[in-house]
């Protein structure tokens, strides 16, 4: 699914478990079309909802796909606080719990960054609270405790004025 614009009538006919992927396929999109070095400013100057939903899809695959050490390793880490935030905002406040450890440990580990707007870590091996920490994320995505889906789009179908997009 290509889309060009998210308008309220599509985000009124699309089903609510859905929404999320419409609105993180377009904002992926816009990235895509940006070069590298403008990449962060054009996310970053987007509405916040469509940022909301950005940081949010994002931490899940990355996580789900290479645990935390991923999400910091790559450049989703640089967008680590309003990741928690968005979590917050959603109302997936056990994700919330699980990433504030998991950015308390690194940051005991290896360092907090200056900025968060920098990457914090090498890559290498994740140890045994790594591992812990990701099993504890990944069980309420895979155990439906805290369904991400259904969160985002119940937050866009709440909030729709704050996706329509570009705004006419």
């Amino acid at each position: 699914m290509s889309v060009k614009a998210i308008t309220l009538r599509i985000l009124q006919e699309t089903e609510v478990e859905c929404l999320g992927d419409l609105v993180s396929e377009y904002v992926f999109a816009l990235e895509d079309g940006a070069e590298p070095d403008e990449r962060d400013g054009l996310i970053a100057n987007l509405p916040l909802g469509l940022q909301i939903v950005y940081d949010l899809v994002s931490a899940e695959s990355e996580v789900l796909n290479g645990g935390f050490l991923q999400f910091f390793y790559n450049s989703t880490g640089k967008r680590t606080l309003e990741t928690v935030k968005a979590m917050h905002v959603i109302g997936a406040s056990r994700r919330a719990v699980v990433f504030e450890e998991a950015i308390e440990f690194y940051a005991a580990k290896w360092g907090r960054p200056r900025t968060y707007r920098e990457r914090w870590l090498h890559w290498h091996e994740p140890c045994a609270e790594e591992e812990r920490l990701n099993n504890e994320y990944c069980c309420l995505s895979e155990g439906g405790l805290e369904p991400l889906p259904a969160l985002i789009g119940k937050y866009i179908r709440d909030n729709s004025s704050e996706f329509v997009h570009p705004v006419a």
